[in-house]
């Protein structure tokens, strides 16, 4: 049951007061000083700005020192190293880091006895900017100009009401139009009074459909950075140049970059995965007696057994263990499919005869091995692979699935080789433990029998009928494709001024 306290306080908690909109949150960004004569005003630009849009309640100014860390950077570090002529866009990264609405950036420029001051207004939440004007300052007119900039950013909050409706209802077209039609007249109007009040603001644009990109780090930048005087950025996070460059466009924080780059060490590492290829995945058998048309005895046999090469389908799997961050050393194992060729035939000495066509069953071979496998970028989502195998493999013998019809046929023992050989691929990322991967094996056998025949008998076959084992072609290669899981690893080092910066 409500009681007269409650409805009483629920009244007043929807009070006009109490229901009034939070002010505008807006960044603004230290400004660039295009020449040395500019340094000083451009220093005093930010705190002129900031105290001018305090004093319209319906903003709230804040600067670079009340922004969080920027990837365990803190905010004036990241302003500071921004690339040349990205000013725009590291403005409107640190503006969405402080949750702010707007951010508010520039250049100040020397033109004679004045102060040449270029102003751009960026709309953080739709990522676009929204105005850019120019305007020339003379001594004492830092205040005015000041108070200028915030009767303009105001107009492009206020021409900005209902924005958030507009956006979601897109069949609205023209509401949109009258709002920015709106927005467009106030901004204009609030330009003018301020060039009557300095002299001359040249606007250079009004780019509303225009989308900010986030800066990137070059070459250029870096070459730059070098022959600066003092402490390099890469310095104060023990990193080398190159290293810097990858870290600044990754869009990783500093603590995840340098977990990264600890890649393989200290994780085991897991796979699974199917292949396809060309090498000694099929068997043959041949065997052949002669009988005597006398008392059908044996009076001879011939008989092979041999490994060819051939197309065939694999399950591999491996296990390996990280040494180094880029190097791996393990073990792994497949098991590949062929085709099993088989002809076991007989005839009476003396009769014509014609030989059985072969019979095609399933073969399979099994092979196992160390591997060593090299991960380059290991920083990068994708990232390239290279390594050495050893295989030694086990092939199919004829009496694990077919019964000799006499003893004189040789069963032989089951056939073994060697090979070794390399593999390239890639391998990306999906999670911080889960990648695919996709290599390229090949090689070839270097040591093994790849086929035996034995003879017994005289004076039985035919002499046509007595042909050689099929040789092997040693050099095999495929493809292999699969899913890895990364786990455990060492730790990166924590505890530095940046790294604490997040703690």
């Amino acid at each position: 049951m409500l009681t007269a306290a409650t409805i009483a306080l629920m009244i007043a908690s929807t009070s006009p007061a109490q229901a009034q909109d939070a002010p505008t949150r807006v960044f603004v960004s230290p400004f660039i000083a295009e020449t040395r004569e500019a340094t000083s005003i451009a220093s005093l630009m930010s705190g002129f700005l900031r105290q001018q849009l305090d004093a319209h309640a319906e903003l709230d100014a804040i600067g670079a020192d009340e922004v969080g860390p920027i990837f365990d950077t803190s905010a004036q570090l990241y302003l500071d190293s921004c690339p040349a002529g990205d000013q725009v866009g590291c403005a409107f990264v640190v503006g969405e880091v402080a949750h702010a609405e707007y951010a508010l950036t520039g250049s100040v420029d020397s033109a004679g006895d004045v102060s040449r001051v270029n102003v751009i207004i960026i709309d953080v939440l739709e990522s676009r900017q929204v105005i850019s004007f120019q305007a020339d300052l003379a001594v004492g007119d830092d205040v005015v100009f000041a108070d200028g900039v915030a009767r303009i950013l105001v107009a492009v909050v206020s021409g900005e009401a209902g924005r958030s409706a507009d956006i979601r209802d897109t069949d609205d077209s023209a509401s949109r139009a009258t709002t920015q039609a709106r927005r467009q007249a106030e901004i204009a109007a609030q330009l003018d009074q301020l060039s009557l009040e300095l002299g001359d603001v040249t606007t250079l644009s009004t780019r509303t459909e225009m989308e900010i990109e986030r800066p990137r780090f070059t070459i250029g930048d870096l070459s730059d950075r070098m022959d600066q005087e003092g402490v390099k950025p890469w310095e104060r996070l023990d990193m080398k140049p190159r290293e810097y460059l990858r870290y600044k466009n990754s869009s990783l924080s500093l603590r995840d970059w340098r977990q990264r780059a600890m890649g393989r060490q200290g994780q085991l590492i897991l796979r699974a995965g199917l292949g396809a290829g060309t090498g000694p995945s099929h068997g043959e058998y041949y065997g052949l007696f002669a009988r005597s048309d006398q008392d059908l005895n044996v009076m001879e046999a011939y008989s092979y057994q041999a490994v060819t090469s051939g197309s065939g389908y694999s399950v591999a799997a491996s296990a390996s263990y990280g040494i180094l961050p880029f190097l791996e050393v393990g073990a792994h194992l497949a098991s590949t499919s062929g085709r099993y060729s088989l002809l076991i035939d007989s005839y009476v000495v003396g009769d014509e005869h014609t030989l059985n066509d072969p019979e095609l069953r399933s073969n399979s071979v099994f092979s196992i091995g160390p591997q060593i496998l090299g991960v380059l970028l290991p920083t990068s989502i994708i990232r390239p692979v290279v390594g050495l195998d050893a295989d030694f493999s086990v092939g199919t013998t004829i009496t694990s699935r077919y019964g000799l019809p006499v003893a004189e046929l040789d069963g032989f023992s089951r056939p073994t080789w060697l090979s070794v050989g390399g593999r390239v691929g890639v391998e990306a990322r999906i999670t911080d433990q889960i990648d695919l991967f996709l290599h390229l094996p090949f090689g070839a056998v270097v040591a093994g029998q790849s086929s035996q025949s034995t003879r017994v008998g005289s004076d039985g076959l035919d002499v046509q009928d007595i042909i050689a084992p099929p040789s092997l072609s040693p050099i095999y290669a495929g493809v292999t494709g699969g899913i890895q899981i990364r786990l455990g690893g060492k730790k990166a080092k924590t505890g530095g001024v940046l790294d604490s910066s997040m703690m």
